[in-house]
């Protein structure tokens, strides 16, 4: 990764319990992906799987799951998703930049992924690799870039937003990647109403800063339901269908 280290994410991880995501992004998620039909079968692929959290989620709704991260407790996570009875396809420990096209799945996805690139474009470019004719391309990241979530996070998260690329934290421009290539951009904005917090174990925040910042996390909690903004809500994300092949 281009601007974080991946012993960063290797000590981070080394003690996560594991868990299934039920929170404002599994929330969008639903209204954007159907429930695998009774009887059918779907796969999908998470680029950056690791901790799991979404992977679980999305397996709750019927796919077959496959992802990818460099972190060694990857092969963890498969046995963990197989214990909670989950479809379970290959989750590998690979780089997703490195991994060779095979457009086979019908659901590619990142949670918290692309912001962390200087060549944002290249990973939304990855999703496609992977994606069969007709497919979802879904993608989701932290809103640091809008003006109200920006000042805040300068103020009170300066060296979490040290490890982000704000630049890639803009849907419209995942969208240019994908229009030439024939996709049909079903969602490109924000989402979350309004959220904060803070990453208090890297900033290590004054007794005077952590109480400055709590009342934003106690609002954030209370404007979940307010109208999204892309100056102060909490994710950006898209959702493209990719062409189809033609008939005949």
């Amino acid at each position: 990764m281009d601007y974080v280290e991946q012993s960063h994410w290797d000590d981070g991880y080394r003690k996560i319990e594991f868990a299934t995501a039920s929170d404002r992004v599994t929330r969008w998620i639903r209204r954007h992906v159907p429930s695998v039909a009774p009887g059918t079968v779907s796969t999908a692929f998470e680029i950056g799987c690791f901790p799991g959290r979404y992977l679980s989620y999305i397996g709750t709704l019927g796919f077959e799951l496959s992802g990818c991260d460099v972190t060694p407790r990857t092969a963890e996570l498969a046995q963990w998703l197989t214990r909670q009875g989950r479809k379970v396809g290959a989750v590998v420990n690979a780089d997703a930049t490195s991994l060779a096209p095979s457009p086979v799945h019908d659901l590619v996805y990142s949670i918290g992924f692309i912001e962390h690139f200087e060549d944002y474009r290249g990973i939304v470019a990855a999703h496609d690799r992977l994606l069969i004719p007709g497919g979802t391309l879904l993608i989701a990241c932290p809103n640091f870039r809008g003006a109200v979530q920006n000042f805040l996070h300068r103020s009170f998260d300066k060296r979490n937003l040290a490890l982000h690329n704000v630049e890639a934290m803009d849907p419209s421009e995942w969208a240019k990647v994908l229009e030439p290539m024939g996709y049909v951009v079903e969602f490109s904005g924000f989402f979350g109403g309004f959220d904060f917090w803070t990453d208090d174990g890297l900033e290590r925040p004054s007794t005077a800063r952590k109480a400055a910042a709590f009342p934003f996390k106690v609002m954030g909690r209370a404007l979940q339901w307010v109208p999204n903004s892309p100056a102060w809500s909490p994710y950006a994300g898209l959702v493209a269908r990719k062409p189809a092949l033609p008939a005949g």
